[in-house]
């Protein structure tokens, strides 16, 4: 089956095997029922390829084949197989892998991407690896890495379009405004960094925290941004001449996830003590509290045009919320953290593949 869809553009600098593993993706997630090609499928393509680089990399591990896929099909089982053609999509997931992939293929001054590169980003696709964001369109992706650098990506050719230092060692929380002309950037020491993606100028430096700041986000209708931090704050930013405006403080410990909703009427944040609060950023008045985490919110999406939110908690746990109602829609895991967690539990950690690829 065609893969890609909008994204088919990516591929381009992918070896004729990497292809062939993502048209087996393709194949499995038309076998399962699913809308777009996820991680999960692109590591069953890499076992179905046997002689491809990556399935020897996990071979070399002592990565049970058999195993894996078992444990693959079992969390891929239930959907209805597609009728029909067409070109499935990827998912923001799948997505993630390749530009991990591609970017530890620039790190080691490789030009082609192969499938042993495919799955190294697979194995990244841990939250704790990195951070991501991309565009509507899915044309640009800005990347933040555990050493406090940034990298933004045209995804039509997996090439890097700009690099950026966000502020130091450790792994940065990070946004863009709707225009992708700027950047909202939380460090670990506490600072706020406004970047200009356009020039590649640090504009602004802000500190209100006194401890690591874990999201950002940047008010779809003006540049007004949010910060959650370990200090178990909310900071609201006026980030076009850079000041603090005020301080949420609704949360009990540190709060972990942020994000606008309804135009950037409504606030929403999350973190450590379980909670999903949704407030007025101009008063900072309370809205409604949503309960059903049973660990700590480190993710909050907004989907389907301000209507449900998606949130993240510590494991994978993902719940799907009605923003309107304010009511709990769905209870599930994350399905694209899944194939990181599995590959690690496997023996093929990111650390153990970068070894085995340096003693190839």
């Amino acid at each position: 089956m065609p893969v890609g869809g909008s994204d088919a553009g990516i591929l381009d600098r992918w070896t004729g095997r990497a292809r062939k593993v993502l048209g087996a993706a393709a194949d499995f997630a038309d076998r399962f029922g699913q809308d777009s090609v996820q991680p999960a499928h692109i590591l069953l393509g890499i076992l179905k390829v046997r002689r491809c680089r990556g399935a020897k990399l996990l071979r070399e591990l002592d990565v049970d084949p058999a195993a894996l896929e078992q444990a693959l099909d079992e969390r891929l089982a239930g959907g209805t197989p597609h009728e029909g053609g067409g070109s499935l999509p990827f998912s923001t997931g799948a997505l993630d892998a390749l530009m991990l992939g591609a970017a530890e293929a620039g790190r080691a001054q490789r030009e082609q991407l192969g499938t042993e590169h495919l799955l190294l980003g697979l194995a990244l696709g841990a939250p704790e690896s990195h951070e991501i964001v991309t565009d509507t369109a899915r044309t640009r992706l800005l990347c933040g890495w555990e050493d406090g650098s940034l990298t933004l990506w045209d995804t039509t050719r997996a090439v890097p379009h700009g690099r950026f230092d966000g502020g130091g060692g450790g792994l940065p929380c990070l946004c863009t405004n709707p225009a992708w002309s700027h950047a909202l950037v939380g460090t670990p020491d506490g600072e706020l960094i406004v970047l200009d993606l356009l020039r590649g100028a640090r504009i602004h430096t802000l500190k209100g925290h006194s401890g690591p700041v874990r999201a950002v986000a940047w008010s779809p209708a003006q540049a007004i941004g949010l910060s959650a931090g370990e200090d178990g704050t909310v900071g609201i930013w006026n980030l076009r001449p850079g000041r603090s405006l005020q301080v949420f403080r609704g949360h009990k410990g540190p709060v972990q996830a942020v994000a606008f909703l309804h135009d950037g009427d409504t606030a929403v944040s999350g973190g450590a003590d379980r909670l999903l609060r949704l407030w007025n950023p101009v008063t900072t008045a309370g809205i409604a509290d949503l309960e059903g985490h049973e660990q700590a919110v480190r993710a909050i999406d907004v989907e389907e045009g301000d209507t449900r939110l998606r949130s993240t908690g510590e494991g994978g746990e993902s719940l799907l919320w009605d923003a309107v109602e304010c009511k709990l829609l769905e209870r599930g895991k994350a399905p694209d953290e899944q194939v990181a967690e599995l590959l690690g539990s496997h023996r093929a950690s990111p650390v153990a593949l970068r070894a085995a690829l340096r003693g190839a």
